[in-house]
């Protein structure tokens, strides 16, 4: 069974949700460098598309 993490100062925890509430809100970020990650994990995938059709055998 997976142990779960628990927060252990509970009264940092009353603190921060006296302040902050224990509502989420929404956040919106705009992505910066889409085009050039996206074309990173394209090279990356047709690398590995190249590989595993490689008939290149070692030792």
């Amino acid at each position: 069974m997976k142990k779960q993490g628990t927060f252990g100062n509970a009264d940092l925890a009353k603190k921060i949700t006296s302040r902050f509430g224990t509502t989420q809100g929404t956040v919106k970020a705009e992505m910066r460098y889409t085009k050039v990650v996206q074309t990173f994990i394209r090279k990356v995938d047709a690398a590995h598309k190249k590989a595993a059709e490689s008939k290149l055998k070692f030792g």
